[in-house]
């Protein structure tokens, strides 16, 4: 069986789609049809407006503010440049949700949007750039202009050999105020720490780069790597926030033993560096092997039983230098499924390991089941990370959406999202997120899009911050095919 990388797979799906916040300048279609992958890879071809957000992390559900439609891309070999202006308007009763609210927020982003998209029938390439400047009025501060938030750029290839396949993505997100709260990557499980809220700008970059050798043989092997960097600028006094980069690795043997089972072997290798005070560093090592049924593309799932190691290095102290190291090491058990229809599309992968100081669960469920005029989205997730004082982190969330069409240029949509991060080794200050965002979108005309809606965020942290925000947007695309 011909074996491509997911990434390559939910991309090929999503190229239907550029960042443009229309639904119709090329065909009218159906908005809901866009195959569900594009939301639940992570290294989706072209963050839309909507996943601008979130860079693709995800579903999104955790997103606030305007989140325009995606356009749609017409299926088989395109090549196409978008260009989308769009402005927003928006009150905020919490900008930085600090405890005590001082006041009423005003601002807009002002942002032009470019997108080149082509396509054929064995490759794929994409680049763009989402960006432009926020005039702010903030509460009891001087009025300000900053760069809009958040702000994006991609770049992405993918190839089919004869025997090969090759995919590749890299995404760069700066955002002043990081709003998202799920923000796990399918791709690149990074996640966002919670406790950066503030005064700070945060730069995140990713990359994953992955090659299959064999693709058509019953022998086959893939090799991945996937980076994060995570820093932060502009940090008033008194915010925590957590810089940190990452690296990993990982070959995978596939060894078909019938049309659709085949056994796999995995090795990994993962890196991390946090600049948290005390200069903590992890290391990992596995290897696990299991089996696989794959009853073609669209349905996969696998298991398999390994063993991991984990070495963690860090300063004593603030004040002392001198490393310590804490060592684990155990068995571990892998599991990931993937069902990608036309209507339908479930990911899910979680791993069960020993090799930490407590038993662990991580992993990662995302869902999209779409109607004839409505999409219903779910996601929930789990996994680890470092603090701003060196000690771990558990990140679990969960979240929900769906959007209904009103008629053929109206729709309404809904989401809600929760997140709560809990230190792992120090006192019980768990960090609790959620927001909810309504939002109502109508096609003005073929070319315009203008969007009115409402979010609420809220953090439990030491004390209860909340805010409510209000917002109106209009987009503006031109398309071009070349």
């Amino acid at each position: 069986m011909a074996r491509r990388p997911l990434a390559a797979l939910t991309r090929a799906a999503a190229t239907r789609t550029l960042r443009a916040p229309l639904a119709a300048s090329l065909a009218r279609k159906n908005r809901f049809a866009t195959t569900a992958a594009l939301a639940l890879a992570a290294a989706a071809l072209a963050p839309t407006v909507a996943s601008a957000q979130g860079m693709g992390m995800g579903l999104g559900l955790g997103n606030v503010g305007p989140d325009l439609p995606a356009f749609e891309v017409p299926d088989g070999s395109a090549s196409v440049l978008t260009a989308t202006v769009s402005q927003s308007i928006e009150a905020n009763t919490n900008y930085r949700l600090d405890r005590d609210s001082p006041g009423t927020s005003y601002y807009g982003d002002t942002r032009l949007a470019l997108d080149l998209l082509k396509r054929t029938d064995t490759q794929t390439f994409g680049a763009g750039i989402d960006t432009g400047f926020r005039p702010l009025w903030e509460a009891d501060e001087s009025t300000d202009v900053v760069v809009a938030s958040p702000s994006t750029a991609y770049l992405t290839f993918d190839q089919e050999g004869a025997n090969t396949a090759f995919d590749s993505n890299f995404r760069l997100r700066s955002s002043e105020v990081d709003d998202d709260i799920i923000t796990f990557d399918v791709d690149n499980p990074v996640p966002t720490p919670l406790d950066g809220i503030g005064t700070a700008r945060q730069t995140r970059i990713d990359g994953n780069v992955g090659f299959v050798l064999g693709s058509n043989d019953p022998s086959s092997y893939e090799f991945r790597v996937r980076g994060t960097s995570i820093d932060y600028s502009s940090v008033d006094d008194g915010v925590n926030v957590t810089p940190r980069d990452s690296l990993s690795g990982e070959v995978t043997w596939n060894l078909d033993v019938s049309p659709v089972l085949s056994t796999v072997v995995s090795a990994r290798y993962g890196y991390s560096a946090t600049d948290d005070g005390l200069s903590t560093e992890v290391r990992t090592t596995s290897l696990d092997a299991g089996l696989a049924y794959e009853r073609s593309e669209t349905f996969r799932i696998r298991g398999g039983i390994g063993y991991a190691d984990r070495e963690r290095k860090q300063d004593i102290s603030f004040t002392n230098s001198n490393r310590t190291t804490e060592s684990n090491s155990g068995p571990l058990l892998r599991t990931d499924m993937r069902y990608i229809t036309e209507n339908v599309t479930f990911l899910a992968n979680a791993e069960y390991t020993t090799a930490a100081p407590q038993n662990r669960l991580s992993g990662n469920l995302g869902a999209i089941y779409r109607l004839p005029r409505a999409q219903l989205a779910g996601q929930v997730f789990q996994n680890y990370s470092n603090g701003s004082g060196g000690d771990d982190q558990r990140i679990t969330g969960a979240g929900i959406g769906i959007t209904q069409e009103i008629n053929t240029v109206s729709s309404i949509g809904l989401n809600a999202a929760w997140a709560e991060q809990v230190d792992l080794e120090g006192p019980d200050n768990s960090i609790k997120r959620t927001t909810l965002t309504a939002r109502y979108t109508h096609e003005i005309t073929e070319a315009v899009m203008a969007q009115v809606g409402y979010s609420y965020r809220s953090r439990n942290q030491d004390g209860t911050a909340d805010s409510n925000e209000v917002f109106l947007v209009i987009g503006r695309t031109f398309v071009t095919g070349f």
